[in-house]
């Protein structure tokens, strides 16, 4: 099962509309994600 990308209500407007999301590292209680924005912007989540 593949995690899903973590944008909650609180995030999306902050980070905004992701483009692309790629799982940088997961554990059984966490995942960090790298997502470029659809304004070119790179964010951590």
């Amino acid at each position: 099962m593949t995690p899903e990308l973590p944008l909650s209500e609180e995030l999306l407007p902050a980070v905004g509309t992701a483009a692309t999301a790629e799982l940088l590292d997961s554990s059984p209680r966490s995942h960090v994600w790298r997502v470029r924005t659809a304004d070119g912007r790179l964010v951590v989540v």
